[in-house]
């Protein structure tokens, strides 16, 4: 019995070129140098802040790390929508305005959280039968977890729904003035 001699080998490696793995990723290769200098400026900001005021570099970081998450996903999207990546200014303003968006999202999972945890903390003293005096240990045990689950719920709600949607190349070709003769 002879075996097929086209038949192609299941182990190798097929070749690909440069334009699909930038579309595999997601992010073209130049766009690199772009986020990592959003990244390293936002770094330096929380050190910097550390130095000299430890809490609010904390609050900082739990607002920039989401923020470039959130301006890298919003610049991603563009490129797939137009086929250029955001330079410059472009993605400045992503970063910038993803910060501001991040302050009222932590907010919201703040209230989630206290409100939820709050409640949580009540069901346990009245439910369960009291560790200490007063059922402080129920109100961590029962209070904190539910919190928490429901603050992370709110936090990744809050995050998607704000994602800035992109544009295709027809909408923008739309935006175009047209010419009258």
């Amino acid at each position: 019995m002879s075996e097929p001699e086209n038949e192609p080998n299941p182990y190798e490696s097929p070749d690909t070129e440069s334009a699909l793995s930038s579309k595999r990723t997601g992010i073209p290769p130049a766009a690199y140098a772009g986020i990592l200098a959003a990244a390293g400026v936002s770094i330096l900001i929380v050190v910097a802040l550390f130095i000299f005021l430890p809490g609010i570099a904390v609050l900082t970081a739990l607002v920039l790390v989401p923020a470039n998450l959130r301006a890298i996903i919003y610049m991603r999207r563009e490129f797939h929508a137009t086929g250029a990546w955001p330079e410059g200014w472009d993605q400045a303003s992503a970063l910038f305005l993803s910060a501001l968006i991040m302050i009222p999202i932590w907010i919201a999972t703040g209230i989630a959280f206290s409100a939820v945890c709050w409640a949580g903390a009540m069901i346990a003293v009245s439910v369960f039968p009291k560790g200490d005096e007063y059922g402080i240990s129920n109100m961590f045990y029962g209070g904190v977890p539910i919190g928490l689950i429901t603050g992370l719920i709110s936090f990744v709600l809050c995050f998607r729904f704000t994602l800035r949607t992109s544009r295709t190349q027809v909408e923008y070709a739309d935006d175009k003035p047209e010419s009258r003769t």
